[in-house]
Formats: structure tokens, C-alpha cells, sequence
């Protein structure tokens, strides 16, 4: 050593008077005095280099079996001391004694960690430097512009799991009711959409690194994915049972119902230990290793790590099995060999069993209570707290007061300057420590863990994601620091205060714990000294983390947009549902039912809203997905259930907030669909009405029924389809189409044996096609079920004069109308009624066009010649008093219908006779006549014209043409009954009227011979005969 020169030979710079106020000017570091001479001073320099652990205890993360870690690097500069320090502080004189003498309790066995964190720069203060604003969110913008549109590549079974799990709730939020359930429901649907993503990408961790092992598109973005998932709605894979405390601590008497839900803690920890593992688990080969686990390098390493990852059964487990005889950190503390013995190894004993005794109270082992910022976790850390003192006093011996650091150094606050922070005395009193040094070190690190200090946290933190998420588990929920040693009155009142003051975290814990979690990620992420903690910018998926850990949505779905359309859509939907979603619309409908477009517009929900600021908006990622959906043709589940590809895309358009582009979508969307079958029909009708599309449900529905009615014979499912459209017009149009046909031939069309299945569950009990109609759409049942009843009338009474002719399973055969004088008085009766309605429409001779009648009034001509057999038959059987068909109400009836319609305007006269007249040339009109037109087009072009020309006879003649060229294979207009292949009819009024055999009869004609037959009936019935 080479010494100095006598200070007396020289003049050495002194420091300037400072003022009074000496707060406002930086520490000087001018020496105050001359140097220390060598002979006066002896150097405490060390001999040799330090003990491998007393600067960076349990440093030594492995990345494989054997091989650790490299050193963390140190700060270059050691940190002044802060501004201020040596001003007087506004205490008492007392106070300051005991503020003094509190602070030398902290002996030299305090390790380093009392100082600088790993790997972070500080300011010449010594405390980390102010955050500054973060890259992330221009850098994910940056590379989301470079990124190209994902295409619709996931399994089947994600995508059908993923739009169950969103459909659900959706329902969920529809149900006023249940919006309490709401929080529990997100969880649930949460943990199902992790479960599926999981499925579909088994989640690896890049070795040595952050994030998937392989750069796949479904596992970047199952990763980032599940991340936001937990951190706005924590939950667990397994439903459970919560902690149901009641408000004063006691434990309620009922159990709470199971939840996914759980606390962000647990949360965040279930997401490492799933997404997170980076190196091999080294827990086995610690646990066996030969001959005691302690003789590891990495025992201490893995403890910490089972204790971060909140596994501290394996924490208990290693530390109780651990074989300090044989501990390797015994070379550390001065040992030739490794292994503590005697006095050493009891104390060591001692110290870990009050270790492990600690850890068993743990909230979380014995109440499964992750709620880390609680009631029950406060008080567990103050026992932590006592622990550490316990400790320090246990080590240091009964009445030794360490002596305080050396101050006069400028550097001795640095961590790693172990030389400048203790003394000889200090030194010397490591050595005759009860428990050696590195097992105090070791434990105080794994107390200050679980108690969330910053130092002991980030210490064995193997990168900037573990670090930062590490800081934001064991958080206290404190806002600010530990209150220092000693208040004054002032700072005690002030502290008092500020316990009173509810903590945000408790008001808001999801909130809280996210900007912890940002403030964590800024502090460990900004421009560190250590590699690890630095974000590498050129993977996509760590710049998604980042913008997740720091809460930027936006970049995180602008980046996962380019990985998987599917779980940005489905992550999009649930933050829309939680109220996270950026510029997200109330996804309540009834918040805007009775604003008008300019309301909505100022409230931002109508078409002017001011739409988010950045370039991913909810509509458009769901107007992307629903576009990727329609492509595929049809997705298969596991279970075998088939999905057609445009289905779901309805389903997804229909949750758009954009009303009016959701039904243009949709619209556009279900156009071009081919609906070739009832079924497909059915499936587009239930889809559009369990979205609460009716509009489109009408058109698609008025569609089919158009293509029905043009091109099958199967009349009952248009008329089915026209309901539920509620095409009112094309409904009555169809059903007056089949009842003029059957006035035209005098029989019911289609017959009993052409007759669809469909249309007969419509007019014969038990009528299971209205059944399921009501079910579906009331309003729709109600409008066939009037428009339906002229024509049912009709088939009915055809069905009484033909009753001979029915088969007896045909299910307009009776059999309780089995007398023939019974069938007839029915018979008349019902076409009474049949004609009664026909002519509703002209009451007085004067037509009024807003009655809706059953049965149009150009059937009174014939309806009235259908009633001349029953008068003939009264007149043949005029002595039979028991043969008499109409009653004397009966009689008023026609009678009336006679002069109301002999005094109607011209039109209605038309176009009764025009139907009169096909009637009766279809009876005369040869079987095998020539048809050269189209058979479907006839049977349109009939039915037009008989909605828009009723009154003309052309119509009538082309639907007697059609339709007898439709059912050439039997003859609908023979003379003879006995004809083979001729309709069987109980009577035909066409055959004793005269000139039916070719001379014209005219419609005067058939009421000259009606009203002959009411009066002769009337003098009967009068006459009483």
C-alpha cells in the first residue's frame, strides 16, 4: 500500500459555506477534510472478492439441471444519497434519538437488497428514474399497418364453441333479469373460450424467452387472447366454491353457489403457470437430489420460485426436507465443506420450522383466500413483518447492537459496495451469528417476497414479464410506501388519515390492479440495464404483451387481428358485454327504442357517434368475421352437429351495433342463399328470429313462398311460409286460388289423396301445423287462421255431399255423419254459412271494400246453384216431413243474399258470372282437351290474375285450363259417375240444370230458379207441411 503525503504540506479544497436552506441545492462532494492517512487509518479494503451470495443472494436461476444463470449486473454508479438528507426533520429531539437508535437495529446482516433493484437505473437520488411515455402503442400501430388480414384457418370446433359460448351471453345480456349474474357469467363464458383456445393450441413458452415456443398464428394470438381475458374478467378453469364472508369477517352459514370467478391474483397466477414456463421445472430433481436438496446450487432458486408462483406446498415441502447438514450455502458462510453443523445447523433448524410454521398459515393454504390485498393477507404479512425481526434479533444475539452503515462515503449506499457498508465490528459479528448469514439472507428474501417488496420480487425474476406480473400478484394494495420509523404530529395525523381513506383498490380492484400492473411493467421495461428486462419490439407477440400488460386494447386486437379472426372476435365481444371495449355502444336495444335519429346522434349511439380514435372498431372485426364465415360451406363439431357457414355469419352481423348495416348485411348475406328446401327455409326463419331480425325474416319468408307457389303443387307450406311472412294479400290470393278451384270443379281441390301433409295439419284436428305456427309467430297463426276458414267451409261441405265416396281413412271422413238426411241438413247449413260470408262485402247492394270476407263475392253465383239440389230434394219428397232439408232461418238467408247482390255495382256481377260461367264449361269441357301452355306458369298466371283482374272471366277460364291440364290423370269435369277415373260426388248440381248439356245459363237464370225455390220452400214451411 502506498501512503500518502502529510496533509500538512498542502492546501486541499474545502466546501463553501452552504445556506441556511440548503434543500434547494445538490449534495456537494467536495471532501470536508484532508484524506486519512494509511498510519492512522487502517484500510478496510477486502483482501479477497466477496462471498459468491452476499451481494445477489439466491441468484443463481438455472437454465438447465447444473448450469446458473448469469450474474445480474449491477448498477455502474452507486446512487447519492437523497436530497435533503441532512436537513433537520420536524421532529423532537426524542423522537430523533429513538428514529436514530430504531435505524441501528438494522445490523450488517441486512443484505443488499435494502438498495438498488436488479437491473433498473436510478437517478443520482438512488430512486428509479421517472417513467417516461412508452413506444408500445406507436410500435404496435406501426406493425399492425404492416400486418395482412387473417384468414378464417381455425378448426371447426373452436370456431362453433367460441359463437356458443358469445351467443349465451348475449342471451345473458338480453335478460333484464339477470344482469346481477352478469359478472359470473363473463367468467364462466371466459374460462370456456380459454379452454377452447387451449384445445386448439396446446400452450408452449419459448425456452430461455417470453412467449410461444413456435411463431404459429392460433398460439400468439390463444396467448395475448386468454391474457386480457383474465385481467378484466378473472377466472379459473374449474368452477368452485367461493369464500362467502360476510361483511364483519364471520363465515356465512350458506354455501355460495360454484363460479369461475376468481381474484386477478389467482388469476394471473393460473396464467403463468399455463402460458409462462420458460425453463424446465426443476422441483423433482431439487426435491431428490442426493444427498439433501440443499445441496443444490438451485434449492434456493426453486424455492423462490415455488413461492412466486404461489405453490407453496413445494415451498414447505423443499424447506422442511431440505438437509441443512448438507447445504451447499454452508461454503458461503466460511465452511471448507458443505453443510452446517452444531449450534449453526440447530438455529438453522429453528429459523426454517418457524419458516415453514409461517407459510402453513398462509390464507391460501388454509382458506384458498388469493385475495392478496385483503383483510386475512394484511395480517399474515404483519406476521411475515415480525417474522423478519424475529429473525434478525435471533441472529444477531441477545444485547449486540449492530453498529450503524458508514455514511461518509458517498458510495456506501450502493448494493453491491458490501466493503464500504460494513465495518470490521460489523464483519466480525456475521461471523458469530447464530444462523449463518446466507440463511437469514435467504429467508428475509423469501418473507419479503410474499410481502411485495420491489428489491426481493423483481431479484429472481428470469425476465421483464415475470418481474412485472410477480410485482402485481403479491401487491399490498397500497398506494404509497411504508410510513417511516417515526412521525411527527403532523405526519401521524396525516397517515391516520390516510388509513381512514378507502383505498382504490378496494373500490375497484380490477382497475387497480391493472394500472398496478402497467406502473409495474413501466418501472421494470424502461430502458433497464439488464437485457432480460427489455421488450424485444421485434416480435409481434411481445409488443401484443405490452400493450396488454399496459392496457392499450386497441393495440393488442389491431395486432391480434393479423393471427386469428376468430378469438379477436370473441375477445371484441366480450370486452363490448364487460364495458371495456373502447368507444363500445350500450349493447342494450331498449336504451335507444323512442330516440330519434338526431338524439341519437347527440347521445353518440346513432349513425353520426363519433366513432373510436384508432382503426380497429368492434363493427369492423365483426363485419370481417361474419364475411370470413359466409365463405365456408358448413363446420362439424365434435359432437357431430353440423353448422352451416352463412348461419353463423347471421348470428354474428346480428350483434353489430350498427342497426342499419347489420340489416343490410344480413339482407345482402341471406339473398344469396339458395333456399331450395323447407328445412333450409325453417333454419333461416328460426336463425333471423332468435336475433330479433323480423323485418328479414318477412322477406326472406315472402320469398320461398313465391318460389312454393310457382313451382310445387304443395299449396300448404306456401300458405305456411305467406303467414309468416305476413303477406296478407298473397295469402288470401293463394287460399281464394284453391277455393275457386274447387267452386270450379264442385269438388274439394286438391283432393283427399293429393292432398300434403303440410296443408292438412292445417285444416284437420288436431292441427299440429298451427300448433307449431303459434309457437313461432301467434300473429301469423291469427291471419291463417281467419284467411284459412272459407276455404276450410268449402272442403267441408264437399266432404258431407261426397261422404259415400271417402275412404274411411281419409280425415275428412265422419263417422257420426252417418245418416244421409243428417249429411244433407249439415250440408246445407254449412254453405248457408259459406254463402252468407261471400256476400258480407256487399250488405244493401252496396260494396264495401274494407270487409275482409272468408270467401270472395264472386262465388254468391255459384254458391247459390249449389243450394238448387237441396231445394229439388225438398220438392221430390214434399210428403216426407222428415226429408225436409232448410229450416225457416235457413231460407232468410239466401234470400237476402239474392236481392243484396241483384242491386250490387255491375263489377261484383261480372265477376260472379265469369265464375259461373267456368263452372259450368268445365263440366262440358272434354278430358283429354289440348294444354300446349306451362304447367307452373299456368298456375301463377291464374293466381295473379285472380288477385289483380278478379271480374273478368278470361281469369277464371285460364285457371279451369290449368288446372285440368295439372290433373290430366283424372277427370275433374266427366258427365258420368261410373266413368273409371271420373270424381265420385253425392251430387253435382251442374247435371238437372238446364242447359248445362251446352245451352248458356246465364247468372239471372240460377236466381230466377233460387228464389223459385225459396218461395216454394217458404209455403211450405208456412203451409205447415
Amino acid at each position: 500500500m502506498v501512503g500518502l503525503p502529510d496533509s500538512s504540506d498542502h492546501d486541499f479544497p474545502s466546501t463553501p459555506p452552504r445556506p441556511e436552506d440548503s434543500s434547494f441545492y445538490p449534495q456537494s462532494t467536495t471532501p470536508s477534510q484532508p484524506p486519512p492517512a494509511w498510519a492512522s487509518h487502517a484500510s478496510t479494503t477486502p483482501l479477497g472478492p466477496p462471498p459468491r451470495s452476499s451481494f445477489n443472494p439466491g441468484n443463481t436461476f438455472s437454465r438447465g439441471r447444473g448450469t446458473p444463470l448469469k450474474s445480474f449486473a449491477l448498477p455502474e454508479s452507486s446512487p447519492l444519497r437523497e436530497d435533503g438528507q441532512d436537513a433537520e426533520p420536524d421532529v423532537d429531539t426524542d423522537e430523533t434519538s429513538m428514529s436514530k437508535a430504531a435505524a441501528m437495529r438494522r445490523s450488517a446482516l441486512a443484505s443488499s437488497l435494502n438498495s438498488s433493484v436488479r437491473g433498473l437505473k436510478r437517478s443520482r437520488s438512488g430512486k428509479p428514474q421517472s417513467r417516461r411515455d412508452s413506444s408500445i402503442p406507436t410500435t404496435a400501430k406501426s406493425l399492425a399497418k404492416q400486418a395482412r388480414p387473417a384468414r378464417l384457418c381455425e378448426p371447426d370446433t373452436l370456431i362453433i364453441a367460441s359463437e356458443e359460448v358469445i351467443g349465451g351471453l348475449e342471451s345473458q345480456m338480453q335478460d333484464a333479469g339477470a344482469q346481477d349474474g352478469l359478472e359470473t357469467a363473463l367468467a364462466k363464458g371466459c374460462s370456456s373460450l380459454a379452454g377452447a383456445w387451449v384445445s386448439a393450441a396446446a400452450p408452449s413458452t419459448k425456452e430461455a424467452s417470453v412467449g410461444p415456443a413456435k411463431d404459429e398464428a392460433l398460439a400468439n394470438a390463444s396467448y395475448i387472447g386468454s391474457l386480457m381475458l383474465q385481467l378484466h374478467h378473472p377466472h379459473s378453469a374449474k368452477a368452485h366454491r367461493p369464500n362467502a364472508d360476510s361483511r364483519y369477517g364471520r363465515k356465512s352459514l350458506l354455501p355460495a353457489s360454484p363460479t369461475h370467478a376468481t381474484t386477478l391474483p389467482r388469476a394471473l397466477l393460473d396464467w403463468l403457470n399455463t402460458h409462462h414456463n420458460p425453463f424446465p421445472d426443476d422441483y423433482n430433481d431439487i426435491h431428490l437430489h442426493q444427498p439433501a436438496p440443499s445441496d443444490s446450487d438451485s434449492f434456493w432458486d426453486v424455492v423462490y420460485a415455488t413461492a412466486l408462483r404461489g405453490k407453496f406446498e413445494r415451498t414447505i415441502r423443499l424447506l422442511r426436507d431440505a438437509g441443512w447438514e448438507h447445504a451447499v450455502t454452508a461454503l458461503d458462510d466460511g465452511s471448507e465443506d458443505p453443510g452446517y453443523s452444531g449450534r449453526q445447523l440447530d438455529n438453522t433448524r429453528l429459523m426454517v420450522a418457524r419458516c415453514t410454521t409461517i407459510l402453513e398459515a398462509c390464507p391460501a393454504l388454509t382458506d384458498s383466500d388469493w385475495d392478496v390485498k385483503g383483510r386475512a393477507w394484511s395480517l399474515f404479512r404483519q406476521r411475515l413483518g415480525r417474522a423478519v425481526r424475529e429473525l434478525e434479533d435471533f441472529a444477531e444475539g441477545e444485547g449486540q447492537e449492530p453498529e450503524p452503515p458508514q455514511r461518509d462515503n458517498i458510495f456506501a449506499a450502493s448494493a453491491g459496495d458490501f466493503a464500504g457498508t460494513m465495518s470490521l465490528s460489523a464483519a466480525s459479528k456475521r461471523a458469530e451469528s447464530k444462523v449463518p448469514f446466507t440463511i437469514v439472507t435467504n429467508l428475509k428474501t423469501l418473507y419479503g417476497q410474499i410481502m411485495g417488496k420491489i428489491d426481493e420480487v423483481i431479484l429472481p425474476s428470469q425476465d421483464w414479464l415475470e418481474a412485472s406480473m410477480y410485482l402485481t400478484i403479491w401487491w399490498d394494495g397500497e398506494e404509497e410506501g411504508p410510513p417511516p420509523v417515526a412521525l411527527g404530529r403532523s405526519a401521524m395525523r396525516k397517515s391516520i388519515a390516510q388509513g381512514q381513506r378507502a383505498r382504490e383498490v378496494d373500490v375497484t380492484p380490477l382497475t387497480a390492479y391493472r394500472q398496478r400492473l402497467a406502473d409495474a411493467v413501466a418501472l421494470v421495461t424502461d430502458d433497464p440495464e439488464d437485457p432480460v428486462f427489455q421488450v424485444d419490439t421485434t416480435r409481434p407477440v411481445l409488443v401484443a404483451l405490452a400493450c396488454v400488460m399496459e392496457d392499450n386494447i386497441e393495440g393488442s386486437l389491431a395486432i391480434m387481428r393479423s393471427w386469428s379472426t376468430t378469438i379477436t372476435a370473441a375477445v371484441t365481444e366480450v370486452a363490448a358485454f364487460g364495458g371495456w371495449l373502447p368507444q363500445a355502444r350500450p349493447r342494450s336495444k331498449e336504451l335507444q327504442h323512442g330516440f330519434s335519429s338526431e338524439d341519437l346522434m347527440v347521445l353518440s349511439h346513432g349513425p353520426g357517434a363519433v366513432q373510436p380514435s384508432g382503426d380497429v372498431t368492434r363493427d369492423a372485426i365483426l363485419t370481417e368475421y361474419a364475411d370470413l364465415l359466409a365463405e365456408r360451406e358448413t363446420l362439424t363439431n365434435r359432437a357431430g352437429l353440423v353448422k352451416e357457414g352463412w348461419e353463423l355469419a347471421v348470428a354474428v352481423l346480428g350483434r353489430l351495433d350498427d342497426t342499419a348495416t347489420a340489416q343490410r348485411k344480413i339482407g345482402q348475406l341471406l339473398g344469396e342463399i339458395d333456399i331450395a328446401d323447407n328445412e333450409r327455409a325453417e333454419k333461416v326463419l328460426g336463425l333471423c328470429s332468435e336475433i330479433g331480425l323480423a323485418d328479414e325474416s318477412r322477406v326472406i319468408a315472402e320469398r320461398y313462398a313465391d318460389t312454393l307457389a310457382s313451382t310445387s303443387q304443395s299449396f300448404g307450406p306456401a300458405l305456411l311460409f305467406y303467414a309468416r311472412a305476413h303477406a296478407t294479400g298473397k295469402l288470401t290470393s293463394t287460399l281464394w286460388h284453391l277455393a275457386s278451384l274447387s267452386l270450379l270443379h264442385s269438388t274439394a281441390v286438391p283432393s283427399p289423396a293429393s292432398l300434403d301433409s303440410t296443408l292438412s295439419g292445417l285444416l284437420f284436428p288436431p292441427r299440429p301445423a298451427f300448433s307449431r305456427l303459434a309457437a313461432q309467430d301467434p300473429s301469423a297463426a291469427t291471419l291463417l287462421s281467419k284467411a284459412l276458414s272459407g276455404y276450410a267451409t268449402l272442403r267441408v261441405f264437399y266432404a258431407l255431399r261426397d261422404h259415400d265416396s271417402l275412404p274411411p281413412k281419409s280425415p275428412e271422413y265422419s263417422s257420426e255423419s252417418s245418416r244421409p238426411q243428417a249429411r244433407q241438413r249439415s250440408a246445407a247449413a254449412i254453405l248457408i254459412a259459406a254463402l252468407s260470408s261471400a256476400a258480407d262485402s256487399i250488405r244493401g247492394g252496396l260494396f264495401d271494400p274494407s270487409v275482409q270476407s272468408a270467401i270472395s263475392a264472386d262465388a254468391i253465383l255459384v254458391l247459390l246453384a249449389e243450394t238448387l239440389p237441396f231445394f229439388a230434394s225438398s220438392a221430390s219428397t214434399e210428403s216426407k216431413k222428415s226429408a225436409k232439408v232448410f229450416m225457416q232461418d235457413h231460407l232468410f238467408s239466401p234470400l237476402r243474399v239474392v236481392e243484396d247482390f241483384t242491386s250490387s255495382p255491375s263489377r261484383i256481377q261480372t265477376g260472379a258470372e265469369a265464375l259461373l260461367n267456368a263452372t259450368i264449361d268445365a263440366y262440358t269441357t272434354p278430358n283429354n282437351a289440348k294444354m300446349t301452355r306451362s304447367r307452373s306458369n299456368l298456375l301463377s298466371k291464374s293466381r295473379s290474375d285472380l288477385s289483380s283482374n278478379s271480374g273478368l272471366g278470361g281469369s277464371y277460364d285460364m285457371l279451369r285450363e290449368s288446372y285440368m291440364m295439372v290433373s290430366q290423370d283424372s277427370s275433374l269435369g266427366g258427365k258420368d259417375k261410373n266413368v273409371a277415373g271420373e270424381v265420385a260426388r253425392g251430387w253435382d248440381w251442374r247435371k238437372g240444370l238446364s242447359g248445362a248439356g251446352g245451352v248458356a245459363v246465364k247468372g239471372d237464370d240460377v236466381i230466377a230458379m233460387v228464389r223459385l225455390g225459396i218461395a216454394a220452400e217458404m209455403g211450405r214451411v208456412w203451409g205447415g207441411k
